[in-house]
């Protein structure tokens, strides 16, 4: 008879790596699901020992970091693990359940006499993520990894929910170097009997062989002539046989939660990574998952700003402000160097004040030349038939004038199409401070007739189709 609690638990998590022909999974080897194993199959399979103090798991996410890119220690691959399991560690009457992450290294072989075919870099150390409400520790559900150029640069994402019946959630992020550096340099629990034979857990204050038990071979370790984990000392692989826990647990990126959510029980996260406007790399979630179903939302929703200060004030990575359409859009369907649409991700400033000058033709029997722009003297980069002025400021007030030349018969003509001034009115506060540009009004003086600019845009119309 299987219990309904460990048939849950009778899946694999499978990983595979980028360069060779390995697989890794983690699993359960027996039916009953009471024989969990993180194992490598390959040329020399590798597996984790059978013992209570290396694993007692629920499985919930694997991947692979390759820590060995431009690494100055010449350090190994890594395969990261996620799971929830019984912790030994904690003095209390019940069992307490607490999330973990596990890694062992690429090259690992194994020992030559102690650990024979067993993983001799398996080590493991506590999650912490913090809920607002004193409680148990959270369990881990899902994990994402996003990855970087530059592998110290990754963060693991996890989703935790209480073992209480809470219905909050909470997501932090953690990044690979920290849970490196706790693996590489961190200290060791280790077990202690107290006051009849009762086992307390402490940090292990002994001496730690050298080289480093569960550290890959890198090159402190080659310098000592040892080249792969069979010539790994027994001292070492029986340190590590023993005491396979950290003492020190993987804080939060951020020191605390990414996101709490009360009233719900998050199950599942997705990373994605976005380029802004701007060139810069961002990042939003996407969760998803209960046990009632699953839903799929579309990472962006542009189109539900309907105005620039609201594309804008929203901070969505996914989302520019489009000026010659009035339309919040996705960046992905802009160019990158667009110069009519923009975004603010950090300033509060939103930047909307925005105009567009019209300049067409008088004539419809002339052959009509490209126009140009000129404020004070200089020339400006005419937009579609007018020019935009996206984000204007007190610097862009002044005197607009459009001009053209039109040839008639070998003949040419200047003209000046139309003339605008523009000025910019800030209002201002009770207690008589300017309020920022955000507030201010573009004010036109069209210094042509404006009946006769809209009767040639009509006629030009007109010409076109005859």
């Amino acid at each position: 008879v299987v219990d309904q609690t460990d048939f849950k638990n009778l899946f694999s998590l499978l990983c595979s790596c980028p360069t060779g022909n390995d697989l890794y999974s983690a699993t359960y080897i027996n039916f009953l699901g009471s024989e969990p194993v993180v194992l490598r199959s390959s040329n020399l399979t590798l597996r984790t020992e059978f013992k209570s103090s290396w694993l007692r798991p629920n499985f919930v996410y694997m991947d692979f970091v390759g820590e060995s890119f431009n690494s100055p220690e010449g350090d190994d691959d890594k395969v990261y693990l996620f799971f929830s399991e019984n912790a030994m560690e904690y003095d209390s009457y019940r069992k307490v359940t607490v999330s973990r992450v596990a890694r062992v290294c690429k090259g690992d072989m194994g020992g030559q006499r102690t650990l024979q075919r067993k993983w001799t870099s398996f080590l493991k150390a506590r999650l912490d993520c913090s809920l607002p409400e004193p409680s148990l520790p959270p369990i881990v559900q899902d994990v994402f990894l996003l990855k970087h150029n530059d592998w110290a640069k990754s963060v693991f994402y996890a989703v935790f929910t209480p073992q209480s019946l809470s219905q909050v959630s909470a997501v932090c992020a953690y990044r690979v170097s920290t849970i490196r550096d706790i693996f590489n340099e961190g200290k060791f629990k280790t077990p202690v009997a107290v006051e009849m034979s009762h086992v307390k857990w402490v940090m292990y204050t002994g001496e730690v062989p050298v080289p480093r038990p569960g550290a890959c071979i890198n090159n402190a370790a080659r310098k000592m002539g040892i080249s792969h984990s069979l010539e790994l000392p027994d001292k070492t692989l029986q340190f590590i046989r023993d005491y396979s826990l950290m003492h020190e647990a993987v804080r939060p990126l951020t020191g605390g939660p990414l996101l709490v959510k009360k009233g719900a029980l998050l199950t599942q996260i997705v990373v994605d990574s976005v380029s802004a406007l701007d060139g810069k790399k961002y990042s939003g979630q996407l969760y998803a998952g209960s046990e009632f179903g699953a839903v799929q939302v579309a990472v962006s929703n542009c189109s539900r700003h309907k105005t620039c200060e609201d594309c804008i004030l929203a901070r969505d990575p996914y989302c520019a402000w489009e000026n010659y359409s009035s339309q919040c859009l996705s960046v992905r369907s802009l160019s990158p160097s667009s110069n009519v649409a923009f975004q603010s991700l950090q300033d509060f400033n939103p930047d909307c004040v925005s105009t567009f000058f019209l300049c067409v033709s008088f004539s419809c029997l002339a052959n009509f030349t490209p126009t140009w722009w000129r404020l004070a003297g200089v020339s400006l980069v005419e937009y579609f038939r007018g020019l935009l002025i996206l984000r204007a400021s007190e610097s862009d007030a002044g005197l607009y004038i459009c001009d053209s030349v039109e040839q008639v018969k070998g003949r040419e003509y200047n003209r000046t199409m139309a003339a605008y001034r523009l000025l910019l009115r800030t209002t201002q506060s009770n207690s008589g401070t300017v309020i920022g540009l955000t507030v201010a009004v573009a004010v036109l003086a069209l210094l042509c007739v404006s009946l006769v600019v809209l009767f040639c845009s009509l006629l030009s119309y007109i010409c076109r189709a005859i």
